[in-house]
């Protein structure tokens, strides 16, 4: 995956607003990546608290058990997860970028997510189809962890 260009806005000593160095993209493989995290609600950005907590974290997952993260995904060309059917404990918003992917259920639907597509996923059980042949798909996702949906099949 090529590494985004990330580009961060903060405040100098005099309250104006500048452009700072970006923190750390945080590759977890190579198709995931995280760009922000925070560790709750409302967020500290006073001194970069929030920065310096995200470059001193080591990710070893994608759900966080509170506050956010925000991750860039790509699918490569003939992608297909259907064997690998997941549910998560989020809500992840995604924002499809580039190319297309299909978001398949356990129900049996599936709904073709395209560029400028936002996917609101709601801890449901999920795989992903990409079906070009030559084009990788990208989506920027914010996720948000969420309580266990009860009566989901597991």
């Amino acid at each position: 995956m090529a590494v985004p260009n990330i580009i961060t806005t903060s405040h100098n000593n005099e309250g104006l607003s500048v452009f700072i160095e970006s923190p750390e993209y945080k590759a977890l493989s190579p198709y995931v990546g995280i760009l922000y995290s925070s560790d709750g609600e409302p967020v500290n950005l006073n001194g970069n608290a929030d920065l310096s907590k995200f470059n001193a974290h080591h990710f070893n997952d994608l759900i966080p058990k509170q506050g956010n993260i925000v991750l860039v995904a790509e699918w490569p060309a003939a992608t297909d997860s259907r064997d690998h059917m997941h549910r998560t404990l989020s809500v992840d918003v995604g924002v499809m970028l580039s190319g297309s992917v299909e978001c398949h259920l356990d129900s049996g639907e599936s709904r073709l997510v395209r560029p400028g597509d936002v996917l609101l996923q709601r801890g449901t059980k999920h795989a992903w189809v990409n079906h070009s042949l030559t084009e990788t798909a990208r989506m920027l996702c914010f996720v948000m962890p969420s309580q266990s949906v009860e009566g989901a099949k597991a």
